[in-house]
């Protein structure tokens, strides 16, 4: 239920909001003026007067743990820890391929790193592999629209303005040469865009 705050209610947070910590100020509030707010109440409330209670709960700089130098082995847990070259069940070699949420053919690279050091877009290793990188604001596209269609004769190179035109006028067709001739459209009407510029 909505509180509807008083403003004797809103002073005392003013007197007490002062070296009190949200969670102190909440029970004080409660006690006084025997109500049952939450802490996230109070806080948004605080938040909202744009009070400050002055406290910092930030570590401060050479701040040492309590915990430093305690060793984290526990005899009990040996049973249940992963053994040297242990493989999860739903481990996949190298060279898996799978489908993502859009539809793209993706294809395990690597076993180290960050899922996208691991896992790359078939059709753009595949093109990467014969052509080197995809450059700087250039994207690949499928010529007939299909992306499970991995086929290097399918994958062309184009810039992203030209696949912003292309997108735009819907010109990706399913007829690959169609296409082509639509990349072909738009780096014309790139062009003639610039002469009027």
């Amino acid at each position: 239920m909505v509180h509807r705050w008083t403003e004797k209610e809103r002073q005392f947070l003013r007197d007490n909001v002062d070296g009190t910590p949200i969670h102190e100020l909440t029970k004080l509030f409660n006690e006084y003026f025997k109500n049952n707010l939450k802490y996230s109440q109070v806080r948004g409330t605080v938040k909202r007067m744009k009070l400050k209670c002055g406290i910092s709960t930030q570590f401060k700089k050479g701040h040492i743990t309590w915990n430093k130098g305690v060793p984290i082995y526990n005899k009990k847990t040996e049973q249940t820890q992963f053994k040297k070259g242990h493989k999860p069940k739903n481990y996949m070699d190298i060279g898996t391929e799978r489908l993502n949420g859009d539809g793209y053919v993706m294809i395990k690279v690597s076993d180290e790193g960050t899922y996208s050091d691991r896992w790359k877009l078939k059709h753009k290793v595949l093109w990467e592999k014969e052509n080197g990188e995809v450059p700087r604001g250039y994207n690949l596209i499928f010529l007939d629209g299909n992306k499970l269609n991995n086929n290097l004769d399918n994958i062309a190179l184009v810039k992203r303005g030209e696949l912003t035109r292309l997108n735009h006028q819907k010109l990706i067709s399913d007829n690959p040469e169609v296409t082509k001739t639509s990349i072909n459209l738009v780096r014309l009407q790139q062009l003639v865009s610039e002469r009027k510029a």
